[in-house]
């Protein structure tokens, strides 16, 4: 792939994605219906991610507390 290619070079499977945030496809189901998380589609019932996407994703969901 090229350098100026709108695609990483390493996109990730649904149960990639889960085993490397320690959940189910499930929540990486939930996760996507809430749009809480990026993902391409490939075609009709293909999809993939970009994991560093998606963390950064989820940091802008993180929450911290008051100290």
């Amino acid at each position: 792939m090229s350098a100026n290619s709108p695609l990483p070079a390493r996109l990730i499977t649904k149960r990639e994605l889960s085993e490397y945030l320690g959940g189910s496809t499930k929540q990486v189901d939930k996760l996507m219906r809430q749009r809480q998380i990026p993902f391409t589609k490939l075609g009709h019932r293909t999809l993939r991610f970009d994991r560093e996407k998606v963390i950064r994703a989820l940091g802008r969901l993180e929450i911290r507390a008051a100290e």
